[in-house]
């Protein structure tokens, strides 16, 4: 086996144990119960949330840095841009579910937590990783324009770049 197979295996295996250890969180015995809890709703155990957004990132992290790596700097730019409106369409998604659903249900009272509700319900959304994709899409975005200052620094980079693109 050469070392190139040897490097990647061992990617894979530090990933997956990364990944483990992040789903692992939510079993941490920890007396924070539910800490997000109020007038807007309760939620799940904290640390439970907190281990599925950092899996959620421990997946597209990594996705995202080796399709940069083999794309070129505009459609680093483009992948990065569709995650971030995939994001903020996702976002917009829960504030209209919530809208049509929560608010001609809340009394008075708790349509005072209208905006507690909306960060409540965006935070807690853990099957679309909404939050991730922007932040994975800004991510990705940055790396372009830092390619893009790096290639009109070092003329070799413009080269490289040109050639992926």
């Amino acid at each position: 086996m050469s070392l190139s197979g040897l490097k990647i295996i061992a990617g894979i295996v530090v990933w997956g144990l990364v990944f483990l250890a992040t789903l692992s969180i939510g079993q941490v015995k920890a007396d924070w119960g539910h800490s997000i809890c109020g007038p807007w709703g309760c939620g799940p155990p904290l640390l439970a949330l907190v281990a599925c957004h950092l899996s959620w990132l421990v997946v597209l992290l990594p996705l995202a840095a080796l399709i940069q790596n083999r794309i070129g700097e505009r459609s680093t730019r483009l992948l990065g841009s569709l995650l971030i409106s995939f994001g903020l369409i996702g976002v917009v998604g829960i504030i209209a579910y919530e809208f049509f659903t929560w608010w001609p249900s809340a009394t008075e009272f708790h349509r005072r937590y209208l905006w507690q509700r909306l960060g409540f319900s965006i935070v807690t959304q853990i099957d679309l990783p909404v939050i991730e994709s922007i932040f994975t899409g800004c991510f990705l975005y940055f790396q372009a324009a830092s390619q893009r200052i790096r290639s009109r620094t070092r003329p070799e980079v413009a080269m490289k770049s040109a050639v992926t693109a």
